[in-house]
């Protein structure tokens, strides 16, 4: 048997006409994590992993766009909450703020605000989310699993880190975090990276249906 397999066509114009985030003098770059709040998406692995940073003097501010869909992700988000208060208290230079579920069209507003895109998944299918952030502009930092690797360059558009080693994300995190430059650079490669992929996908799925 012959297996044809096609690339996911996505809209990604909204994403595409963000104008990358720039932190201020002075101020915490912004790390942004979006989609579900489930445990096997490693948002609690994210969060030690930040307060490593805060031992080594660097603060950040995190936000987590996305919310629960069952009472066990719920009860998981509240743990966030309890350990984001915590470890990455804002008296101590961190702040963390849960934005919950937003409309999709007020997405590319969110991917605005940040300077830094995370996924640390332990698993991931894909990672749609990756796709609209590196078409924002962002730089990303994601788990080495298998959808993040079809579209995060190793050392071009983001890092890839062991998947559930905060200790491995951190590190990941402090070569952008302490480098605007390559933050910027890591971000526009990853914008042409996306649309060449987009631009690929769209013309594969129109060969193969105009076939049939």
């Amino acid at each position: 048997k012959r297996v044809l397999c096609l690339p996911i066509p996505i809209d990604l114009k909204a994403f595409f006409a963000v104008v990358p985030h720039q932190s201020n003098e002075g101020a915490n770059p912004v790390l942004l994590y979006a989609g579900q709040v489930k445990k096997i998406k490693g948002i609690d692995i994210l969060i030690e992993a930040l307060a490593l940073l805060r031992k080594e003097g660097t603060n950040v501010k995190l936000l987590i766009a996305g919310g629960a869909t069952n009472p066990e992700d719920e009860e998981f988000l509240q743990e966030l909450k309890e350990k984001g208060q915590a470890e990455l208290s804002s008296a101590h230079g961190f702040e963390i703020e849960f934005l919950g579920w937003q409309d999709h069209e007020k997405l590319p507003g969110v991917y605005e605000r940040a300077d830094i895109f995370v996924l640390p998944s332990l698993s991931e299918a894909w990672g749609i989310v990756i796709a609209e952030a590196m078409a924002a502009g962002l730089p990303v930092v994601a788990s080495d699993v298998s959808g993040p690797r079809d579209l995060v360059a190793e050392g071009e558009t983001g890092y890839l880190a062991r998947a559930g080693n905060p200790v491995a994300l951190k590190e990941k995190l402090a070569t952008l975090l302490r480098d605007s430059r390559l933050r910027e650079s890591m971000g526009l490669a990853g914008r042409a990276r996306v649309k060449r992929y987009m631009q690929e996908a769209f013309e594969a799925n129109q060969t193969f249906w105009s076939t049939l």
